[in-house]
């Protein structure tokens, strides 16, 4: 089952997921039973299949927090901040031996150890290695039975059972630890050894379960791995012996059963005999299907099919060649004014962009994939601070690239660190500016245009601009005559080396992550800025792009070389003259007010007395406005962003390159830095 292990981690790792965002709402109703519920069959489930995908460990580690959780969830045990504590910390050692498929240091595994006692509310003792793996599967004795039943089961597994790779022995380990079991083997269907086949199911089982409160649940958890027709359970009830309608329903539904009614009927009175021990005074209540709080109801799941994101990789990329294709056709009929062709292009083009849309679309995951992670964080690192912090989060439906995605983890982390330890207060010292105990964290994510826009914000002690400065002198990153403004000081955190905490810690002090941070963002073809005012908080905005694969862009010309923008950060395209440029301060007025211009031809080193420099293409950086001068605007492209190569990837300004219908080059502009280069100057 080696093969199938990836498969295994994979979907063994979003269960751990969904477990974290249950207990985060457990911390909040220690008394949700649904939450206990799903935490049970999600260990329960992680148990069954580890050992069946040779991870042995986790099974064994996994089956001493499932039983914690049975007895929490039978009411023997309530449901305690160190229980929740120790399950976060379990889920952590979970994920590292699936990573690591188990190969762990000693260091781990003598972690696994004390989490292991922690959860079994084991006083600390030595344990060997050897015995920190050792699975022990403890029988329930009901010794004082509340509710009792006998189940009769038909066991017949498919012949295909082990090509499945599924491991009929669990069936009865689990079985015992629920109640009492007997077995008989059914041998008929067994061949000749002519005829056996090895990687095939030949035996069929019958089962008799006695025991207290064995719901049907229970028993389809056991069998969960099976398909319906490869077991039959009928309930029975104990305390009134066999009647002749069960005898019945057992003739008709265990045809050939291996078990004689005199002997199920035995069982019942062993069963009776304990109950009567137990409890004299409780009146059974028999198990009743059609009984009103007994109806099961099966909910309709929606029709999904996972698929490899390397697969998706793939259909992205043909979509990008098809786009490249339709460039090519668009630029062939321009050239030889065939008006049928023209209209089976112009149809080609729409059929194109909804490929592409549908590609991208297909790619887009939404943003609160990331929460479960982002809360956990918080959690725990609030726990470590002395602090208390509530976690709001709003417009997580918003979707983004899986690429981006799984790029945005580490700077969304390094933020909603940096707002813990160096924005919100100490609970002493927030009732002492007359603030809540508790401060706010807000995760807020929306539309513009086609952007998506971040924003991390908490009502802590804000950033003070002049200390900023302070630090940046120290550490050489300005000079003492310097006076940069606000906004200037808040961009010096972005500085390399650059920290205001004065010892090293394990959560900040090092100077290093948002710098990091920007050039992540930058690279996602992003922008990210920082707004913040005393004792009233910090505010930090992420701008990214709906995907990074096809994107629409306007296709201009400096001198001989072909440039493209995107369309997202463009508001208007204009004529120079109209704008009353002003060549010595490189301004130009638009909407009534003067605005900075960047001369593309200079910056790129051309030679400018060749440019006729007749248009200005306007682009937003968040809440301001810049100019690009341009020789000509071409018109709109839809670009297919193809990666620089290891030389050039390093050029500044530059995200990309895409090919044109007639095959020559176009460098994609990053506007981001373009600015940001203007704003050094």
């Amino acid at each position: 089952m080696i093969e199938y292990q990836d498969k295994y981690i994979a979907d063994a790792l979003q269960l751990i997921s969904n477990v974290e965002e249950v207990l985060l709402k457990l911390e909040e109703n220690p008394m949700w039973n649904e939450g206990i519920q799903e935490i049970f069959r999600v260990l329960h489930t992680l148990k069954g299949s580890a050992g069946m995908f040779g991870l042995n460990q986790i099974e064994s580690f996994t089956h001493i927090l499932e039983n914690k959780y049975h007895l929490i969830r039978e009411g023997t045990e309530q449901l305690s901040p160190l229980v929740i504590q120790c399950t976060f910390e379990a889920m952590d050692l979970i994920v590292l031996m699936l990573e690591s498929k188990e190969n762990l240091s000693e260091s781990k595994k003598q972690r696994v150890l004390h989490i292991q006692q922690a959860i079994a509310g084991l006083e600390t003792q030595y344990v060997t290695e050897s015995e920190i793996f050792q699975t022990d599967i403890s029988h329930n004795q009901y010794s004082t039975p509340s509710q009792a039943s006998i189940w009769l089961i038909r066991f017949i597994p498919d012949s295909d059972l082990f090509m499945r790779g599924v491991n009929p022995m669990g069936v009865f380990r689990e079985i015992a630890e629920l109640a009492s079991i007997q077995t008989r083997v059914n041998f008929q269907d067994v061949p000749s050894l002519d005829r056996f086949k090895y990687n095939t199911t030949h035996l069929s089982w019958d089962l008799i379960i006695t025991g207290s409160d064995i719901s049907r649940e229970a028993i389809e958890d056991v069998f969960m791995f099976y398909l319906d027709n490869e077991y039959i359970a009928l309930s029975l009830n104990a305390k009134d012996h066999l009647s002749d309608l069960e005898l019945e329903a057992i003739n008709d539904s265990f045809k050939d059963f291996l078990f004689h009614p005199d002997e199920i009927q035995a069982e019942c009175m062993k069963l009776e005999s304990r109950l009567a021990a137990a409890m004299k005074e409780n009146t059974l209540k028999t198990y009743n299907p059609e009984e009103p709080g007994n109806i099961e109801v099966q909910t309709k799941k929606n029709s999904v099919i996972n698929v490899a994101s390397e697969r998706l990789d793939d259909y992205v990329n043909l979509v990008s060649e098809l786009v490249i294709l339709n460039s090519q056709m668009e630029l062939q009929v321009q050239k030889y004014a065939n008006p049928e062709m023209s209209k089976l292009v112009s149809s080609l083009n729409k059929l194109s962009r909804k490929f592409r849309d549908n590609a991208l679309h297909m790619r887009l995951v939404q943003i609160d994939v990331l929460l479960v992670r982002l809360r956990r964080l918080i959690r725990d690192v609030s726990l470590k601070l002395g602090k208390e912090v509530e976690f709001v989060s709003e417009g997580t439906d918003t979707e983004l690239d899986k690429t981006i995605i799984n790029a945005l983890e580490a700077p969304l982390l390094h933020i909603l660190r940096n707002s813990l330890d160096h924005g919100i207060e100490t609970p002493e010292e927030r009732l002492r500016k007359n603030k809540s105990r508790q401060g706010i964290i807000r995760f807020i994510s929306f539309y513009s245009g086609a952007n998506v826009f971040i924003q991390i914000q908490d009502d802590g002690k804000g950033i003070d601009p002049e200390f900023i400065r302070t630090k940046a002198i120290e550490k050489g990153l300005i000079n003492a005559k310097d006076t940069p403004d606000k906004k200037e000081c808040l961009a010096l955190i972005f500085a390399p080396g650059f920290t205001t905490a004065e010892t090293v810690s394990e959560i900040s002090g090092r100077g290093v992550g948002m710098d990091v941070v920007r050039q992540t963002i930058s690279d996602l073809r992003g922008e990210i800025d920082v707004d913040s005012e005393i004792n009233l908080g910090t505010s930090v905005t992420l701008k990214l792009p709906l995907t990074l694969s096809i994107i629409d862009t306007l296709m201009v010309r400096i001198e001989n070389s072909i440039f493209l923008i995107p369309l997202s950060s463009i508001i208007s395209c204009h004529n120079i003259s109209a704008l009353q440029p002003d060549t010595y301060r490189r301004q130009i007025v638009y909407d009534s007010e003067l605005i900075p211009t960047i001369d593309l031809a200079e910056e790129f080193c051309m030679d400018a007395g060749l440019a006729t420099k007749q248009k200005v293409v306007i682009i937003s950086h968040f809440d301001k406005y810049y100019g690009l001068i341009v020789d000509e605007v071409i018109g709109e492209n839809q670009a297919v962003i193809r990666p620089l190569s290891y030389f050039h990837r390093h050029q500044e300004f530059l995200s990309g390159a895409s090919i044109l219908g007639d095959g020559r080059l176009a460098l994609i502009l990053d506007t981001t830095k373009l600015i940001k280069r203007k704003i050094l100057k």
